[in-house]
C-alpha cells in the first residue's frame, strides 16, 4: 500500500522480482523538503508506505502539474486534519510541496494505492491493482490480473487489459479499449466509450452518453440522461436512458433484448434469429427494427401513431387500433414494442 497526499504516482514491471519504489520530494522552497517523512512499515510480508505531510502547519497545498485532467482543486481529510490541494495560491496559510512516486512491481503482485490528489498511472504490469485517487486521473496500459480504478473526479482510461476491471469516477468520463475481461462502468456525470471487449459490460452514468463498440458478452447499460449506441456487439442487451435515443447497429444476436427509454427513438439493426425475449419502450419516440432473421416470437406492439409489420412466416394476425398482435415463426420467445407517441416498424431486411 502507498498513501500520498499530493503528487504523481507511476507503476512499471520491475525488472527482477524485488519490489523497488522510488520518492521524489518536490519543493518551491529548498528549505520546505525536510518537512516531508517517508516511513516504511512491514507486517507479514506486506509492506506500507506512509507519507507524512506537515498538515499541522499549513492548511492549503499547492500543486500545479503540467498534464491535464490531472487534479482539481479540492479538499480532503489527510492525517487527521483537513486540507486543500490546487492550482491556485488563494490561501495565506499554504505551501509548494508534493511527493511523486515510481514503483517497480514484481509480476503477480497485489498494490493499492491511495492518492489524495494527483495523476496515477501504470504501465506493462502482471499484478492485482487497487488505484485510487480522490481528485485526478488514472490511467492502465498492456496491463494483467484484477484492476480496480476509483476516483472521485477526474477521468479514467484502460487499455490492453487481461482480467476483470472496475472503473468509477464520480464525475468524469470512461474510456477502454481492447479488454478481456468483464467490465464494470460507473460515472456520476459523464461519457463512458467503450470498444473491442471480451466479457460482460455493465455501464452506468448519472448523465453521459455511452457507446459500446465491438463487444462479446452481455452488456447493461443505463444512464439518467443521454444516447445509448452500441455497434457489433454479441450477447443480450439491457439498455435503459430517461431521456435520449437509443441505438444497436449490427448486433448479432443474444437471448434477451431489452431497452427502455423515457423520451427518445428507438432502433435496432441486426439479428434477432436467437432472441426469446424482446421488450422495447420508449415514453415518446418512434421504434425501428431490422432483423437479418426471421424470429420466433409471439409479437405484441402498442403504438397511437402507426405500425409497420413486414415479416414472413406470420400467422394468428390480430390487428385492432393502435395495437397489432402475431405469431411469427413457431412463437417460442415474446417480443414487445411499446411508444406512448411514435411510430412503429418491424422488418425483415
Amino acid at each position: 500500500v502507498v498513501r500520498n497526499l499530493v503528487g504523481e504516482v507511476r507503476v512499471l514491471p520491475a525488472q527482477s522480482n524485488e519490489l523497488r519504489i522510488e520518492s521524489t520530494i518536490v519543493a518551491a522552497d529548498k528549505a520546505d523538503l525536510n518537512k516531508i517523512e517517508i516511513i516504511q512499515l512491514e507486517e507479514s510480508g506486506q509492506i506500507e508506505i506512509r507519507t507524512r505531510y506537515p498538515v499541522e502547519d499549513y492548511s492549503y497545498f499547492y500543486y500545479a502539474p503540467d498534464y491535464r485532467n490531472s487534479t482539481t482543486n479540492t479538499s480532503v481529510r489527510y492525517q487527521g486534519e483537513k486540507v486543500g490541494v490546487g492550482s491556485k495560491r488563494r490561501n495565506k496559510n499554504a505551501i509548494d510541496i508534493h511527493v511523486d512516486y515510481v514503483i517497480y512491481l514484481p509480476r503477480r503482485a497485489e498494490l493499492k494505492v491511495a492518492l489524495a490528489a494527483g495523476k496515477i498511472d501504470a504501465r506493462d504490469v502482471d499484478a492485482d491493482l487497487g488505484l485510487d485517487t480522490k481528485s485526478g486521473a488514472i490511467g492502465i496500459t498492456n496491463t494483467q490480473g484484477v484492476a480496480i480504478l476509483d476516483t472521485g473526479s477526474g477521468q479514467l482510461t484502460a487499455s490492453a487489459h487481461v482480467g476483470r476491471l472496475s472503473l468509477d469516477t464520480g464525475s468524469g468520463d470512461i474510456t477502454a479499449s481492447s479488454v478481456t475481461g468483464d467490465v464494470y462502468a460507473d460515472t456520476g456525470s459523464g461519457g463512458i466509450e467503450l470498444q473491442d471487449i471480451v466479457g460482460n459490460i455493465t455501464a452506468d452514468t448519472g448523465s453521459g452518453d455511452i457507446t459500446i463498440t465491438q463487444a462479446n458478452g452481455k452488456v447493461s447499460a443505463d444512464t439518467g440522461s443521454g444516447s445509448i449506441e452500441l455497434e457489433g456487439t454479441t450477447g443480450s442487451v439491457n439498455a435503459d436512458t430517461g431521456s435520449g435515443s437509443i441505438k444497436l447497429v449490427d448486433w448479432r444476436g443474444g437471448e434477451q433484448l431489452l431497452v427502455d427509454t423515457g423520451s427518445g427513438s428507438v432502433r435496432v439493426d441486426g439479428d434477432l434469429g436467437q432472441v426469446e425475449r424482446l421488450d422495447i419502450e420508449t415514453g415518446s419516440g418512434s421504434v425501428r427494427v431490422f432483423t437479418s432473421t426471421v424470429p420466433s416470437v409471439r409479437l405484441d406492439i402498442s403504438s397511437r401513431t402507426g405500425i409497420d409489420v413486414d415479416m414472413p412466416q406470420l400467422s394468428e394476425v390480430k390487428k385492432s387500433r393502435g395495437r397489432y398482435r402475431a405469431r411469427i415463426g413457431e412463437g417460442a420467445g415474446v417480443a414487445s414494442i411499446e411508444t406512448g407517441s411514435g411510430s412503429v416498424t418491424f422488418k425483415l431486411k
